[in-house]
C-alpha cells in the first residue's frame, strides 16, 4: 500500500511540474517527460487521465 502511495504521489508530482509553465494535453505530457527525462522515464497517457482527474477534483 505504501508503495502504490509513493508513485501516485509521484505522478502528480511530475505532472504538476509539468504544467507549471504551460498548459498540455496527455500526449503532451508524455511527450515532455520523455525529452525531460533523456528517455528515461515515459508515463502512458491513459495511466495519467486517473491522476489528471484526480488532481482537478482536488483543485
Amino acid at each position: 500500500m505504501l508503495s502504490e502511495g509513493i508513485k501516485r504521489g509521484t505522478v502528480e508530482l511530475l505532472i504538476l511540474t509539468l504544467l507549471k509553465d504551460e498548459d498540455m494535453y496527455g500526449y503532451q505530457l508524455s511527450q515532455e517527460l520523455i525529452k525531460r527525462s533523456n528517455g528515461l522515464y515515459s508515463l502512458q497517457e491513459s495511466s495519467m487521465y486517473p491522476t489528471l482527474y484526480r488532481l482537478l477534483e482536488k483543485a
